[in-house]
């Protein structure tokens, strides 16, 4: 069927039906909006509410914040009189929930392996104990990653429309970094541009500011996201397969690689399954040491798991295993480390 109007027109279109003529069972098979209305019109008249800025917010915005918190409540007291508890599914968990929808319909293969970051780590901790400032493991990871990537561009290829892919010159890694939120450690997603032509201290600058921001990171983040989490849901996840069919928006908003890290939350090794969307997504699990056979002798080495996922779809199985060998090897001999230093390159 062959679209004769734009897609942003037929969201609004939607949208408008799902408000206004959408016939709602549990309201009294009225649409949402004159459920509100009638709801309002119950309530205090409309009133205007000055805020400290000065600006004034209209009465029906505080009555929609009184009704969800009236909502919230009566939850609540339901569920301790039931015996559990009822806590709200955040917002910013329902958008990653519909971004997520995406991977059902992709045929990802998975590889579990384990590499040697003895060399690496050394090196770093050596640079910090020189240097007295931090450095970031994960963004010797992205280093590498994008080195890897760079040999071999068909792995975060994007599929766009008339069967074609695209392939970019520049690797942009979406990445979890921690932030420290309120005495809280938690996790936001960056995303790191051209990693393939950027040094490893270039890279573990950006992350450190990154993590140096804390709530700012959060609060612009919240702000990029309102628009998003306002939308119902089927809508969301209408918007999410559109950008997924534009590779250039998809790059802007979601890079062209996932780099998700699990270890950084545990101890002790383990991997990790994601549920991706990207062509290529790299989980990094726990740091754990074992006995590894080196150079003919048993020896004691830290060994990262690492998780390499495909969409099987773009990229065959050779090709995914030659570029885990390579990934595997960057970051078993310390690509872009150099005797305790930093590369420049």
């Amino acid at each position: 069927m062959k679209w004769t109007r734009r897609p942003e027109l037929a969201i609004l279109e939607w949208v408008d039906w799902f408000d206004h003529r959408r016939v709602f069972c549990e309201s009294g098979r009225i649409p949402p909006a004159e459920h509100e209305h009638r709801y309002d019109v119950q309530t205090e008249s409309d009133h205007e509410v000055e805020t400290h800025t000065g600006a004034c917010v209209k009465a029906g915005e505080v009555q929609s914040r009184h009704r969800r918190d009236h909502w919230h409540e009566e939850a609540r007291m339901q569920a301790q009189d039931d015996g559990y508890a009822v806590i709200p599914f955040s917002a910013g968990r329902r958008l990653i929930a519909d971004a997520l929808s995406l991977g059902r319909s992709k045929h990802n293969i998975h590889g579990l392996l384990e590499v040697d970051v003895t060399k690496a780590r050394k090196r770093i901790h050596e640079y910090e104990a020189e240097t007295g400032t931090g450095s970031s493991f994960t963004a010797f990871v992205i280093a590498c990653l994008g080195r890897a990537v760079d040999s071999n561009r068909l792995v975060h290829a994007l599929r766009g429309r008339r069967n074609q892919l695209v392939v970019f010159d520049d690797v942009d890694v979406n990445t979890t970094v921690e932030i420290d939120m309120e005495g809280q450690r938690i996790p936001i997603l960056h995303i790191v541009r051209a990693v393939n032509r950027r040094p490893y201290a270039d890279l573990s600058r950006e992350i450190q500011q990154v993590q140096a921001k804390g709530a700012t990171s959060q609060a612009a983040l919240k702000g990029r996201s309102t628009f998003m989490t306002i939308m119902p849901s089927s809508v969301r996840r209408l918007f999410f397969k559109l950008v997924s069919k534009w590779p250039q928006a998809e790059k802007k908003h979601a890079g062209t690689v996932l780099l998700t890290s699990v270890g950084m939350f545990g101890s002790g090794g383990g991997w990790g399954i994601p549920f991706i969307k990207h062509t290529l997504a790299v989980t990094l699990g726990g740091i754990a040491e074992k006995p590894v056979v080196v150079d003919g002798q048993i020896a004691i080495r830290e060994m990262m798991s690492m998780t390499v996922s495909f969409d099987h779809d773009i990229v065959d199985g050779a090709p995914a295993a030659r570029f885990a060998d390579h990934f595997k090897n960057l970051i078993e001999s310390g690509y872009g480390l150099a005797n305790g230093h930093t590369a420049g390159t």
